[in-house]
């Protein structure tokens, strides 16, 4: 009998990348709006999210680096005292990105949000 070495590996799904991007992302505040909180709805459960953010005016520089990583199925993240203007988020799974996708901000980059600047 002889046996072929050449067998082709099955890919497991959780290898082959996020199923889709993070979507309805938005950005929120609270705690006398010093704690300002970014969530998103999971394009895949399954997948780990990154967050990144930029400092620019316009929103169209995406992020050269993820700021954070949170744990697949979670959707939010926080931080206080700091304005990072503009939010992105992707997902991440066996090693393979999704796009950058906007979270929506409705407070503006550097202005202030009822009195208090974010």
């Amino acid at each position: 009998m002889i046996m072929s070495s050449a067998m082709s590996p099955q890919v497991a799904q959780s290898d082959s990348g996020p199923d889709g991007p993070p979507t309805n992302a938005s950005v929120y505040l609270y705690g006398g709006l010093s704690i300002v909180g970014v969530q998103w709805t999971n394009g895949d459960p399954a997948a780990y999210t990154a967050i990144g953010y930029r400092a620019d005016d316009d929103g169209i520089l995406e992020p050269t680096s993820d700021s954070f990583l949170a744990s697949p199925g979670v959707t939010s993240y926080e931080t206080t005292g700091v304005e990072r203007c503009h939010y992105w988020v992707r997902h991440l799974r066996g090693g393979v990105y999704t796009d950058w996708v906007l979270v929506q901000n409705s407070f503006g980059c550097g202005e202030e949000a009822g009195g208090i600047e974010i």
